[in-house]
């Protein structure tokens, strides 16, 4: 046998048995969870389209954490990518859909829109601009949403609210954990900002 057939039998030998390895269950790649801050539908959730008086207009997160995988921060404070769970639409979106669904919840008790008022004027407009200074992912410890939230309120000429938040959510084991931590500080942010509107809207405008 020529030493390049050798060659060529001793190089497909390798391959063969590179194939065969990864076939055990050890080189196999671990599956890709996918998480949301949308939390499950219940009976009193709001729609985000039947509020049109108090709308989140825009959101902007940290560039770092700006992934389709989770960021999670480390014991000694460095950061890493969890490539095996992502979120299930870009972060800013994510954050927008739970915030406006939590606004909906907290704004209009389902009891005020079950039996709305023909004669009731409609209440002024106020667009919300979210911009998350702080996103921070720590398993089995805390998730940590830090924010600064404009409120505008239509009118001639408009008049705005900005507040800042810091909400940190004691969360336990599991990356599910990470994302209902979110979802707890997001609808802690709405309650919050619902009070803020309401505030805006009599004139005594003021943060919590």
């Amino acid at each position: 046998m020529s030493p390049i057939n050798r060659r060529s039998l001793s190089m497909a030998a390798a391959l063969l048995a590179s194939i065969a390895a990864c076939a055990l269950p050890g080189c196999a790649s671990a599956p890709t969870h996918f998480l949301t801050l949308v939390p499950m539908a219940g009976g009193n959730d709001g729609s985000v389209a039947d509020l049109e008086d108090l709308q989140v207009e825009h959101v902007t997160v940290p560039s770092e954490v700006d992934q389709p995988d989770l960021v999670v921060r480390e014991s000694d404070g460095s950061v890493a990518l969890v490539e095996t769970q992502r979120w299930i639409a870009p972060l800013s979106d994510e954050i927008r859909a739970s915030l406006g669904l939590a606004l909906a919840r907290h704004a209009r008790p389902p009891s005020a829109a079950a039996t709305p008022s023909a004669t009731a004027a409609p209440s002024p407009a106020i667009r919300i601009r979210l911009e998350v200074l702080r996103f921070d992912s720590v398993p089995e410890r805390y998730a940590l949403l830090e924010s600064v939230a404009t409120l505008t309120l239509s009118g001639k000429p408009p008049t705005s609210l900005t507040c800042r938040s810091r909400l940190r959510v004691t969360v336990g084991a599991g990356y599910p954990a990470l994302a209902q931590g979110f979802q707890t500080a997001i609808d802690e942010l709405a309650q919050a900002l619902t009070r803020q509107a309401a505030a805006l809207r009599a004139g005594t405008a003021a943060c919590d």
